[in-house]
């Protein structure tokens, strides 16, 4: 007797939090799913799938994608367009015959008044997500076959705002009787026993956690796993807006703030029948929030009872201690939080943003006929690459290859793909420079609009470019190094970048890298680097201001900075 052939499975969704617990549990199986993606370099570089390159927006693309597909899987999106979306998705999936399996919001009820007096309230209660309460529906109406595996909270949450417990804050609201929650990866492996099993019947099923959680409780079991203070805030709408702000935008952010509020609302707790049918679905209990913690604080490396890494290095001690107040300045995207003081990357990332939009301003507005004042630019533009390509080399040469060894030590495969790729972005960002630094210096011998245009289109590429650089390192890789850098493997860092300052370029770079901070953060900055960069600084500040003003007289900068030292 034949084996039947295993169902061929589309994945709609694969890059988010819920869709690579899904695409894990397949693999596991030895199924490699195909993909519809956008941008496949979100995958994660372990993920074992056929990858067809595309948007839900493009129907054209989805066709492509569906044909040969028996089953599909498809999670509420975080769009605008949300609910059209899944109208595009469920059109294909009825002209392909395919069965759909889908994860999101699902209003039950005993008959269909019932359901829809509840839609209706629900919707009142959570007006942001009444395309998603309407999405659910349209699944379970629709000719697919569909599969609706209604959920609620996600234990994952937690992990996307792990910085934040670990400075000591659990964010996420809860009723006063409590939240149940799920562990994606629970979910992720009933999904893959859906996809694979054509037998299970069509219809509405609860998936849920085996208990009901306290922000209170879920506190304390972080604080216990942890080994350091965490106290429950998820009263404070404030901590949870600076919380989700750093680490959320767009519709997305307003999604979760949404939701986040409405949590506080009303209880949310799982009937026995419930913890049963997800038991069945998935072929084992549900996992416990305790476990859950322990598993990621075992991956992340940061139980307290790690005492070295599986090389011999000790493990982050620091993430047991005090978390430093790290700076948080205009344009920065992320503040992250832990033991190690940041202060020197977030005034150098300061600076080249502040930079970047006066050679912009300056390149708009200065007249052709100042031959001067382009010269005077193309020399500052020179300092500018100069500092930018020290500040790469060193972290390419010195502070890289550390954080590569603390992720091998505590992190994930996931971390080491993260260390890597800001080599391969300062690679990208070099042909950008040379081609300014071209451009300024032809300006400066002949001026001319021409000249001018192109200077100001390749500024515009470069502060994208260097732009989602320093974003990328600033809400990823700096979280990292407080998660697995040493107290030691940090200071060492620290010390090696700054012997590989040159003693000629000290009296520029102190003036260069405070231009423009607020009182106070100069203070901090002062307070980091000690007394004899402020004293230089007394000196050198008037001079670097009339440099400045050679320069960018045209760019709305005047006089000498007000900074008191």
């Amino acid at each position: 007797m034949s084996t039947p052939a295993q169902p061929t499975v589309l994945f709609l969704g694969s890059t988010g939090l819920m869709g690579r617990e899904v695409v894990r549990s397949l693999n596991q199986r030895g199924v490699t799913p195909r993909v519809l993606v956008r941008d496949p370099s979100r995958l994660r570089p372990t993920d074992q799938v056929e990858i067809h390159r595309g948007d839900l927006r493009d129907p054209a693309s989805l066709r492509e994608a569906m044909r040969g597909i028996d089953a599909v899987f498809h999670i509420s999106p975080h769009e605008a367009d949300e609910v059209e979306l899944t109208r595009t998705v469920l059109d294909a999936v009825e002209r392909e015959g395919a069965r759909l399996v889908f994860s999101g919001i699902h209003i039950d009820a005993s008959n269909r008044l019932a359901r829809w007096a509840m839609r209706t309230v629900y919707g009142r209660l959570l007006p942001r997500y009444r395309g998603k309460i309407s999405i659910g529906h349209l699944v379970e109406i629709s000719n697919t076959r569909p599969v609706v595996l209604g959920v609620g909270n996600f234990m994952q949450c937690d992990e996307a705002l792990l910085d934040v417990i670990r400075a000591g804050q659990f964010v996420l609201p809860t009723h006063r009787e409590g939240l149940n929650r799920v562990d994606l990866r629970d979910l992720g492996d009933i999904v893959a026993n859906v996809l694979l099993d054509p037998t299970i019947p069509a219809g509405a099923y609860p998936v849920v956690g085996p208990r009901s959680l306290t922000g209170a409780e879920c506190a304390r079991t972080w604080s216990q796993a942890l080994g350091i203070p965490v106290t429950y805030v998820g009263d404070d709408d404030a901590a949870i807006d600076a919380a989700l702000e750093a680490h959320l935008t767009g519709y997305r952010l307003e999604d979760w703030e949404s939701s986040f509020r409405a949590l506080r609302g009303f209880a949310v707790t799982a009937k026995k029948s419930e913890i049963d049918a997800t038991t069945r679905l998935l072929g084992r209990p549900p996992t416990d929030f305790t476990e859950f913690v322990g598993r990621i604080v075992d991956e992340h490396g940061l139980a307290p009872a790690t005492a070295t890494g599986a090389d011999g290095i000790p493990a982050n001690e620091d993430a047991r201690g005090t978390a430093v107040k790290q700076l948080d300045l205009p344009g920065q995207t992320h503040v992250a939080e832990g033991p190690h003081d940041h202060t020197g990357m977030h005034v150098m990332h300061h600076a080249f943003r502040r930079d970047l939009a006066r050679f912009a301003a300056a390149a708009t507005a200065t007249p052709l006929g100042e031959p001067d004042t382009w010269a005077a630019l193309g020399e500052r533009w020179d300092r500018f690459c100069h500092v930018l390509h020290e500040h790469h080399h060193s972290e390419d040469t010195l502070y890289w290859p550390v954080l590569d060894t603390a992720v091998r030590a505590r992190g994930t495969d996931a971390d080491r793909a993260e260390v890597a790729a800001m080599s391969d972005e300062h690679a990208e960002i070099d042909p950008t420079l040379t081609a300014l630094t071209t451009a300024f210096r032809a300006m400066a011998d002949h001026p001319c609009e021409d000249r001018r245009h192109a200077i100001e289109i390749r500024l515009a590429g470069l502060r994208e470019v260097l732009g989602a650089h320093l974003e990328h390192e600033e809400t990823v890789v700096l979280p990292l190094v407080q998660r697995v850098m040493t107290e030691g493997e940090f200071a060492e860092v620290e010390r090696e970048i700054q012997k590989g300052y040159r003693l000629r370029d000290t009296p520029f770079i102190i003036g260069w890298v405070v231009d423009g901070l607020p009182q106070e953060a100069l203070e901090r900055f002062f307070a980091f680097s000690g007394p004899p960069c402020k004293l230089l600084y007394a000196v050198v500040r008037r001079s670097y201001a009339r440099r400045e003003q050679r320069a960018f007289r045209h760019a709305g900068l005047v006089g000498a900075p007000s900074h008191t030292v």
